[in-house]
């Protein structure tokens, strides 16, 4: 008998998680449509604020890229 169930489980075993990872996609998309939606937000209110941050992200990007492949020489 529990060797039944154990393979039952076995062979359903994907399925359970992919169903766990579908619930817990399903909890998480409204709170990430906030999160961004209230960053988006911030930006507008502050737009030479959001400037400087996205130029100075796409600065440190670009050494961190140009660091990478000079450690690959």
């Amino acid at each position: 008998m529990i060797d039944m169930l154990v393979k039952g489980l076995k062979s359903r075993l994907p399925l359970i998680g992919l169903g766990v990872i579908s619930a817990l996609l399903v909890v998480m998309i409204p709170k990430a449509i906030q999160f961004f939606f209230r960053g988006f937000l911030l930006l507008l209110e502050n737009p030479l604020e959001a400037f400087c941050f996205f130029g100075i992200m796409t600065i440190f990007t670009f050494v961190w890229i140009w660091f990478e492949e000079n450690n690959e020489k």
